[in-house]
Protein backbone atom coordinates (compact mmCIF):
# COMPACT_ATOMS: atom_id res chain seq x y z
CA UNK A 1 0.00 0.00 0.00
CA UNK A 2 1.02 3.34 -0.88
CA UNK A 3 0.39 6.05 2.29
CA UNK A 4 1.19 10.00 1.96
CA UNK A 5 1.70 10.65 5.66
CA UNK A 6 0.42 14.77 5.78
CA UNK A 7 2.80 16.74 8.04
CA UNK A 8 4.46 19.24 5.44
CA UNK A 9 5.46 21.64 7.98
CA UNK A 10 6.28 22.11 11.52
CA UNK A 11 9.62 21.07 12.03
CA UNK A 12 9.83 19.66 15.14
CA UNK A 13 6.33 18.08 14.31
CA UNK A 14 8.53 16.65 11.43
CA UNK A 15 11.15 15.29 13.49
CA UNK A 16 8.37 13.88 16.29
CA UNK A 17 7.45 11.68 13.69
CA UNK A 18 10.22 10.12 12.17
CA UNK A 19 9.57 6.83 14.17
CA UNK A 20 5.59 6.40 12.66
CA UNK A 21 6.89 7.11 9.12
CA UNK A 22 9.85 4.67 9.61
CA UNK A 23 7.31 2.33 11.27
CA UNK A 24 4.74 2.41 8.69
CA UNK A 25 7.70 2.27 5.43
CA UNK A 26 8.18 -1.26 6.81
CA UNK A 27 5.54 -2.71 5.11
CA UNK A 28 4.38 0.00 3.17
CA UNK A 29 5.61 2.87 0.79
CA UNK A 30 5.48 6.10 2.64
CA UNK A 31 5.74 9.43 1.14
CA UNK A 32 6.39 12.21 3.35
CA UNK A 33 6.29 15.79 1.89
CA UNK A 34 7.73 18.80 3.31
CA UNK A 35 7.42 22.50 2.35
CA UNK A 36 10.64 24.17 0.92
CA UNK A 37 11.20 25.91 3.98
CA UNK A 38 11.08 23.22 6.04
CA UNK A 39 13.44 21.28 3.81
CA UNK A 40 15.58 24.33 3.58
CA UNK A 41 15.90 24.70 7.58
CA UNK A 42 16.74 20.76 8.04
CA UNK A 43 14.93 18.58 7.15
CA UNK A 44 17.00 17.89 3.38
CA UNK A 45 19.81 16.34 6.81
CA UNK A 46 17.36 13.68 8.09
CA UNK A 47 18.51 10.50 7.33
CA UNK A 48 14.79 8.81 6.60
CA UNK A 49 15.57 5.60 5.58
CA UNK A 50 12.97 3.95 3.06
CA UNK A 51 10.70 6.62 3.91
CA UNK A 52 9.98 9.06 0.29
CA UNK A 53 10.51 12.54 1.85
CA UNK A 54 11.32 15.83 0.42
CA UNK A 55 9.62 18.56 -1.69
CA UNK A 56 7.60 18.07 -4.92
CA UNK A 57 7.27 14.44 -4.06
CA UNK A 58 5.71 12.18 -7.05
CA UNK A 59 2.72 11.11 -4.71
CA UNK A 60 0.34 8.00 -6.53
CA UNK A 61 -3.04 8.65 -6.55
CA UNK A 62 -4.21 5.48 -4.97
CA UNK A 63 -2.21 6.89 -1.54
CA UNK A 64 -3.92 6.48 1.44
CA UNK A 65 -3.49 9.50 3.62
CA UNK A 66 -2.34 9.63 7.24
CA UNK A 67 -3.15 13.25 8.29
CA UNK A 68 -0.96 13.78 11.36
CA UNK A 69 -3.05 16.91 12.17
CA UNK A 70 -6.55 14.98 12.23
CA UNK A 71 -5.77 12.22 14.39
CA UNK A 72 -6.94 13.80 17.76
CA UNK A 73 -9.66 15.44 16.86
CA UNK A 74 -10.90 11.59 15.58
CA UNK A 75 -10.31 9.77 18.50
CA UNK A 76 -12.91 10.45 21.50
CA UNK A 77 -11.61 11.91 24.25
CA UNK A 78 -8.58 13.27 22.92
CA UNK A 79 -7.71 17.02 23.90
CA UNK A 80 -5.33 20.52 23.05
CA UNK A 81 -2.78 18.29 25.68
CA UNK A 82 -2.51 15.36 22.97
CA UNK A 83 -2.36 17.20 19.95
CA UNK A 84 1.54 15.83 19.70
CA UNK A 85 0.90 12.01 20.60
CA UNK A 86 -2.46 11.56 19.18
CA UNK A 87 -0.07 11.70 15.84
CA UNK A 88 0.47 7.85 16.17
CA UNK A 89 -2.82 6.86 17.35
CA UNK A 90 -4.48 6.27 13.76
CA UNK A 91 -1.05 3.89 13.55
CA UNK A 92 -1.15 2.12 16.73
CA UNK A 93 2.15 3.01 16.85
CA UNK A 94 3.78 3.84 20.01
CA UNK A 95 5.44 7.46 20.39
CA UNK A 96 7.58 7.15 23.55
CA UNK A 97 11.05 6.14 22.17
CA UNK A 98 10.75 8.56 18.92
CA UNK A 99 14.27 10.50 19.62
CA UNK A 100 15.28 6.72 18.89
CA UNK A 101 14.40 7.08 15.22
CA UNK A 102 15.44 10.97 14.44
CA UNK A 103 18.48 10.27 12.69
CA UNK A 104 19.99 13.30 10.77
CA UNK A 105 23.51 13.93 9.19
CA UNK A 106 25.69 16.21 11.38
CA UNK A 107 28.11 18.62 8.41
CA UNK A 108 31.21 19.66 11.14
CA UNK A 109 32.59 22.02 8.77
CA UNK A 110 29.35 24.31 8.69
CA UNK A 111 28.91 23.62 12.56
CA UNK A 112 32.76 24.92 12.60
CA UNK A 113 32.20 28.09 10.29
CA UNK A 114 29.00 29.34 13.10
CA UNK A 115 31.77 28.75 15.80
CA UNK A 116 33.84 31.09 13.86
CA UNK A 117 31.18 33.13 12.83
CA UNK A 118 30.30 33.57 16.16
CA UNK A 119 33.98 33.70 17.44
CA UNK A 120 33.81 31.23 20.09
CA UNK A 121 36.55 28.77 20.70
CA UNK A 122 36.63 26.06 22.56
CA UNK A 123 36.17 25.89 26.49
CA UNK A 124 34.46 29.33 26.02
CA UNK A 125 31.90 29.69 28.42
CA UNK A 126 28.58 31.06 26.36
CA UNK A 127 24.65 31.05 26.99
CA UNK A 128 22.62 30.16 23.99
CA UNK A 129 19.28 31.77 23.62
CA UNK A 130 16.61 31.77 21.09
CA UNK A 131 13.37 33.49 21.10
CA UNK A 132 12.10 33.20 17.39
CA UNK A 133 10.00 30.30 16.51
CA UNK A 134 7.81 29.90 13.69
CA UNK A 135 10.28 31.71 11.40
CA UNK A 136 8.69 35.22 11.73
CA UNK A 137 7.21 35.28 15.46
CA UNK A 138 9.09 36.28 18.62
CA UNK A 139 8.95 35.53 22.42
CA UNK A 140 10.11 38.49 24.12
CA UNK A 141 10.20 36.62 27.39
CA UNK A 142 13.18 34.52 26.78
CA UNK A 143 15.73 37.30 27.89
CA UNK A 144 13.77 37.85 31.41
CA UNK A 145 15.43 34.33 32.51
CA UNK A 146 19.10 34.95 31.58
CA UNK A 147 21.38 35.06 34.90
CA UNK A 148 22.85 38.87 35.70
CA UNK A 149 26.09 39.75 35.57
CA UNK A 150 26.95 36.62 33.27
CA UNK A 151 30.92 36.63 32.55
CA UNK A 152 30.68 34.50 29.29
CA UNK A 153 29.26 35.69 25.93
CA UNK A 154 25.45 35.40 25.19
CA UNK A 155 24.57 34.08 21.77
CA UNK A 156 20.99 34.70 20.26
CA UNK A 157 20.32 32.16 17.77
CA UNK A 158 18.78 33.83 14.30
CA UNK A 159 18.60 32.63 10.81
CA UNK A 160 20.37 34.90 9.39
CA UNK A 161 23.55 33.46 10.96
CA UNK A 162 22.55 30.34 9.15
CA UNK A 163 19.30 28.54 7.99
CA UNK A 164 20.22 24.97 8.78
CA UNK A 165 19.07 23.93 12.70
CA UNK A 166 21.69 21.19 13.05
CA UNK A 167 24.55 23.59 12.18
CA UNK A 168 24.20 24.43 16.08
CA UNK A 169 24.77 21.15 16.86
CA UNK A 170 27.79 22.17 18.37
CA UNK A 171 26.87 25.15 20.15
CA UNK A 172 23.70 23.53 22.08
CA UNK A 173 25.75 20.71 23.24
CA UNK A 174 28.52 23.19 24.44
CA UNK A 175 26.73 25.98 26.32
CA UNK A 176 26.53 26.18 29.76
CA UNK A 177 22.95 27.13 29.80
CA UNK A 178 20.25 27.03 27.10
CA UNK A 179 17.32 29.57 27.12
CA UNK A 180 14.59 28.99 24.59
CA UNK A 181 11.00 29.59 23.29
CA UNK A 182 9.59 26.00 22.75
CA UNK A 183 10.17 25.35 19.55
CA UNK A 184 11.80 21.99 17.19
CA UNK A 185 15.08 22.94 18.98
CA UNK A 186 13.69 21.03 22.24
CA UNK A 187 13.47 17.96 19.85
CA UNK A 188 17.08 18.58 18.62
CA UNK A 189 18.29 18.68 21.79
CA UNK A 190 16.89 15.45 23.28
CA UNK A 191 19.17 13.79 20.84
CA UNK A 192 22.13 15.38 21.92
CA UNK A 193 25.13 15.17 24.28
CA UNK A 194 24.47 18.52 26.44
CA UNK A 195 26.25 19.97 28.84
CA UNK A 196 24.26 22.74 29.95
CA UNK A 197 23.37 22.80 33.52
CA UNK A 198 20.61 24.70 33.42
CA UNK A 199 17.55 24.44 30.49
CA UNK A 200 15.08 27.13 30.45
CA UNK A 201 11.80 26.92 28.43
CA UNK A 202 9.70 29.81 28.05
CA UNK A 203 5.76 28.23 26.89
CA UNK A 204 4.70 29.50 23.11
CA UNK A 205 0.70 28.63 24.38
CA UNK A 206 -0.50 30.28 27.85
CA UNK A 207 -1.51 27.11 29.54
CA UNK A 208 -1.31 24.24 27.43
CA UNK A 209 2.46 23.78 25.72
CA UNK A 210 4.02 21.89 29.28
CA UNK A 211 1.34 19.55 29.28
CA UNK A 212 1.07 18.77 25.27
CA UNK A 213 5.08 18.41 24.67
CA UNK A 214 6.83 18.48 27.84
CA UNK A 215 6.34 14.71 28.09
CA UNK A 216 7.95 14.17 25.05
CA UNK A 217 11.43 15.13 25.83
CA UNK A 218 14.05 13.63 28.27
CA UNK A 219 16.22 16.45 28.80
CA UNK A 220 15.08 18.51 32.35
CA UNK A 221 13.49 21.15 31.24
CA UNK A 222 12.43 24.05 33.67
CA UNK A 223 9.35 25.40 32.38
CA UNK A 224 8.34 29.27 32.89
CA UNK A 225 5.18 29.66 34.13
CA UNK A 226 3.50 33.28 33.25
CA UNK A 227 0.78 35.15 34.26
CA UNK A 228 -2.16 35.02 31.46
CA UNK A 229 -1.55 38.84 31.21
CA UNK A 230 2.28 39.11 31.35
CA UNK A 231 2.14 36.19 28.57
CA UNK A 232 0.38 37.72 26.17
CA UNK A 233 2.58 40.78 26.82
CA UNK A 234 5.35 38.51 25.64
CA UNK A 235 3.54 36.88 22.39
CA UNK A 236 1.03 39.32 21.60
CA UNK A 237 1.03 37.08 18.18
CA UNK A 238 0.43 33.93 19.65
CA UNK A 239 -3.24 31.79 20.35
CA UNK A 240 -3.72 31.62 23.83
Amino acid sequence: MNILVRQPGGLGDIFFIQKLCKVLAQDHEVYHPVTHQMWNAGADQLETGKVHCGVNLPIPNDSAVYDCSEQYTLAPGRGKDEVMTSKYDGANIDWTDWRDYFKYKRLPEREQALKNQLEIRDGEPFILCNKLYGFQKWHNGVGLTLPENYDGKIIWMHPSMTQKLFDWCWLLENAEEIHLVETSINYLIDTLDVKATKLVAHPRHWKNTEPCVGKLFNQPWQWVEYEREFWRQMVPEELE
